[in-house]
């Protein structure tokens, strides 16, 4: 009869063999990743400095009452980290399921909205109902590592004002790194309280936010994308496609361009989702996702590149990439080199789990219903 076999004790481990395991014998972030999982001690170990341009999937876990995931926006604390390589590289074969991770690390009583990502960080929401909170709680938060940021509670509109609750964008100038000052870092918020407007401040820096009202110059609620190009923050208006720009240096809103042909894409078949994304050549890319009438379900994408002739614009449809793929989420869309990250799709849209192949103009793979985007792509950061 044989002894049963004892279970190693991890933490008896000298600290001096554990940082070789962890930082000359693991090669992928994944390892990196499944060995925090080991024991305490190992978990509070940081990771290496690691460059990771393929991105993962950040989506919240199924409800266990009924089988559909809750909208991101929606309060679910539980989110799994998907690596999306088996996809690129198999289509046909299921993501292997990372890790899971609970957003509210905090008091229990914490029910958490994830509104979007940006350079492996994701921007968080928290509402505390024991003892109540004044107005919502904003933190950045990199789900790897779970080191928090917490942001500015009070905006420049006057005393006592709290930060804005509907926000439907975010971007942020950098990522937070171990050897970037925080300072020159900044977020920017489009929300949609009273009219919208944007809301900037500077990490480590402002105490407050400082508003940005839109006023007069868009239609209430209106907005549909943001993203930085030319170093301006330029707003579109899925209204009648105007894109805006604000000027840090003015500061003011002034109109960028309508181009001629924003008629036809912005007030013909709906509904729509729309996307602005700066391609690798610099150049201002509108990303639409054409729904269904009835479900949201998404049947096909289309790209334009805004071109300028003299004084007049137009946005040119794009039937290629290239050797790229795009990474499209809930928030904003991601391109990916095909030369670095062989796996993937050229010429494909990569929406959640599905691909669809803009050649082809049809989905190559389908992933649940193909409804309404559920998750954020980020890229993984070690910070």
């Amino acid at each position: 009869m044989t002894e049963p076999t004892e279970q190693p004790d991890w933490l008896q481990l000298p600290g001096d063999l554990v940082e070789t395991i962890i930082h000359r014998r693991l090669t992928k972030l994944q390892d990196f990743i499944h060995s925090r999982s080991v024991c305490k001690q190992w978990r509070s170990l940081p990771l290496p400095e690691f460059r990771q341009s393929l991105p993962w999937l950040v989506s919240p876990c199924k409800s266990k009452s009924a089988n559909k995931p809750k909208a991101v926006g929606c309060n679910g604390n539980l989110h799994r980290i998907t690596d999306v390589t088996a996809t690129a590289t198999e289509i046909k074969n299921k993501k292997p399921r990372l890790q899971h991770v609970n957003l509210a690390d905090g008091p229990r009583r914490v029910e958490v909205q994830c509104l979007g990502s940006a350079f492996g960080w994701l921007l968080l929401k928290e509402e505390r109902s024991s003892p109540p909170s004044w107005g919502p709680i904003l933190c950045l938060m990199n789900p790897l590592t779970r080191n928090k940021i917490y942001l500015p509670r009070e905006t420049t509109a006057g005393q006592g004002t709290c930060v804005p609750c509907c926000i439907a964008r975010f971007l942020m100038s950098a990522a937070p790194t171990a050897t970037k000052t925080e300072e020159s870092i900044t977020v920017v918020l489009l929300y949609q309280d009273g009219g919208g407007g944007l809301a900037f401040c500077k990490l480590g820096w402002d105490e407050r936010w400082t508003l940005v009202p839109f006023h007069d110059h868009l239609p209430r609620n209106k907005v549909a994308e943001i993203v930085s190009w030319r170093g301006k923050i330029h707003v579109l208006c899925e209204d009648d496609g105007r894109v805006l720009a604000y000027d840090h240096l003015q500061p003011k809103f002034s109109l960028a361009f309508l181009a001629e042909n924003s008629a036809n894409l912005f007030n013909g078949e709906r509904p729509c989702n729309y996307r602005l994304v700066v391609s690798p050549e610099g150049e201002l890319m509108l990303l639409i996702s054409h729904c269904e009438s009835v479900g949201g379900r998404v049947k096909r994408f289309s790209i334009y590149r805004a071109k300028e002739d003299g004084r007049r614009w137009r946005w040119d449809a794009v039937g290629s990439i290239g050797d790229y793929a795009l990474f499209f989420d809930s928030s904003r869309a991601v391109y990916v080199s095909v030369r670095d990250h062989p796996e993937c799709r050229r010429d494909c849209v990569y929406y959640m789990g599905n691909v669809y192949d803009l050649k082809m103009n049809e989905f190559v793979h389908r992933s649940g219903d193909g409804g309404p985007a559920v998750g954020n792509w980020i890229l993984p950061s070690s910070y």
